[in-house]
């Protein structure tokens, strides 16, 4: 397991005399670091010095005394941003955590406007960089999350936007949870997608159920909230309370407007309550003035309800007048989310679990990594969905698209697997080809014509019997390959056609064999997301 990454300021308080940099200072931070028992053995620390820029904890320094508040942040940033970026660099790249007051977040900040700098932290896996805590306490409550976070990590991916039989199959081939509309699922009209869902869930597999909402707002239409909510209680109640908390579904909102998305969950609180008690039930919050505020009111609104919390991702979606809004929660205002308390003696987080909607781990930028740092940070549980087959998957001609040159890529093995399972194909054996030598006729003119590129072929398809190319003409090779050929042990000949069918498999091809979109589609899909984790999947029939 990779050391992460933890970047912490320096303080005002220090041990007089020449330390390591992690014993010179003993401000809260390391206070909260000593109490907690951590040593560079679990973090590597790196420190934001006044004085020095950024330095190793283990780097060994004198006590001086400057503050980051009187610096010139431009000066500072070009005199140490060059040093800054190899620490970074030499660091272990698995999780990066920043933990910094604002003076020093503006220095780290400036920082990350240079070439080799933001280069360097797009190295690590996961980025988590504090923002929007107020004064120091909540400052330490993040640093000691982190330092003291569980191990047991989870995260739950979704491949959402399954629209069509092929799609299910390949990412049921490739194992990954699975993404849904009721757009497409419509529970009322039993369509085979909305079975396909109940099996995921009985085969005790998660599975994410959206409400469409976002297409509907590009389509220039609206959405009957309650209609929505009675539609999920309907599929719900087809199944048992064991099956039906693998499922998250999300509650529908108006991503334009605060007051509205509040409105809904309050003409709605009672449905809502049931829902989150039998589901991994997503309550969406949008951007809004206070969203502290609208998040407390939101849950407040169904008596504050075991949900998880809904975090807009898209960059931008279009509106009904073509015109495009950023809809996409900032770190800072994601922190404050996961920031609120309960009241009371033993305050308790309010935010246990979130789900980032429109997000996945190949969505572009950072938008990623470091919303898996924040929740990393503040230990809490992950899920995300994105619908990336569009992204994948284009003209299969023309396209460059991953998926699209996967799929010219596959056509001779999708058309060798058809005819390696066909009877005409499988009962061609020795018998045959004594009556009708059609393999034997190809190897000789395959030898005639090119002996080299038989040999390749040969030695492919061999394994027990390779020929060495090390021939003085091409007279002695072609002579040798065909003595070889004609004189082949009788005993073995069964074995030697075996050789000549995989070898001239393309003999057999028919144009029944030629793969059809769904067969390319699904193994595309299977392929592009299998993670190495392909498993067998039954196909149903509808």
């Amino acid at each position: 397991m990779m050391k992460p990454t933890l970047i912490i300021p320096c303080t005002d308080d220090k041990n007089e005399g020449k330390h390591k940099a992690i014993d010179l200072y003993t401000g809260n931070v390391y206070s909260t670091l000593k109490a907690n028992s951590v040593s560079l053995d679990d973090f590597n620390i790196i420190i934001v010095s006044a004085l020095h820029g950024f330095i190793s904890a283990s780097e060994t320094i004198s006590d001086y005394d400057r503050k980051m508040s009187d610096q010139d942040l431009d000066s500072y940033v070009k005199k140490h941003s060059t040093k800054a970026a190899k620490l970074l660099e030499h660091a272990e790249p698995g999780e990066l955590y920043v933990v910094l007051p604002k003076a020093y977040q503006q220095a780290f900040d400036l920082m990350m406007t240079k070439t080799r700098f933001k280069k360097a932290l797009s190295g690590f896996q996961s980025v988590f960089i504090s923002r929007g805590q107020r004064g120091n306490l909540q400052q330490l409550s993040i640093l000691k999350s982190i330092i003291t976070k569980s191990e047991n990590f989870e995260q739950t991916l979704f491949r959402s936007g399954i629209a069509s039989k092929d799609e299910w199959l390949g990412y049921s081939i490739a194992d990954q949870f699975k993404g849904y509309s009721l757009a497409y699922v419509k529970p009322e009209q039993n369509t085979p997608l909305f079975w396909y869902l109940l099996e995921d869930l009985t085969n005790g597999k998660k599975a994410f159920l959206d409400n469409g909402v976002i297409t509907l707002v590009g389509q220039g239409k609206s959405i009957d909230a309650t209609q929505v909510i009675e539609q999920y209680k309907a599929l719900v109640e087809t199944m048992s309370k064991k099956h039906s908390k693998h499922l998250s579904i999300v509650i529908p909102d108006d991503p334009f407007s605060p007051e509205n998305s509040l409105n809904i969950v309050k003409n709605n609180a009672e449905s809502i309550r049931w829902l989150a008690k039998r589901t991994d039930l997503i309550l969406p919050v949008h951007k809004a003035p206070d969203i502290k505020q609208h998040a407390i009111s939101m849950l407040k609104a169904i008596n504050y309800a075991s949900v998880r919390i809904g975090i807009p991702c898209k960059k931008e979606i279009k509106t009904d007048d073509g015109s495009k809004v950023d809809i996409r929660l900032s770190e800072e205002d994601i922190q404050k989310i996961l920031f609120l308390k309960t009241k009371g003696k033993r305050p308790r987080a309010l935010v246990k679990k979130v789900h980032f909607l429109g997000l996945s781990e190949k969505s572009r930028g950072d938008a990623y990594k470091n919303r898996l740092g924040i929740c990393k940070a503040f230990g809490i549980s992950m899920s995300l969905d994105a619908n990336r087959t569009t992204a994948v998957l284009g003209n299969e001609l023309t396209s460059q698209r991953a998926g699209s040159v996967l799929m010219r890529e596959q056509r001779t093995g999708l058309i060798n697997g058809k005819i390696e399972g066909d009877i005409c194909y499988q009962r061609h054996n020795k018998i045959a080809e004594w009556d009708e030598p059609m393999l034997h006729t190809k190897a000789l003119d395959l030898i005639s014509e090119d002996g080299q590129a038989f040999i390749e072929l040969w030695n492919e398809h061999n394994p027990t019997w390779d020929v060495n190319d090390d021939f003085e003409s091409d007279e002695s090779r072609s002579e040798y390959l065909e003595e070889m050929l004609m004189g082949y042990p009788s005993i073995l000949e069964g074995e030697l056609v075996e050789v000549l069918k995989k070898m001239f498999i393309s003999a057999f091809q028919m144009p029944k064999h030629n793969p059809n979109n769904f067969e390319k589609r699904v193994s595309v899909i299977s392929e592009l997301f299998s993670n190495d984790r392909k498993q067998p999947t039954q196909t149903l029939l509808f």
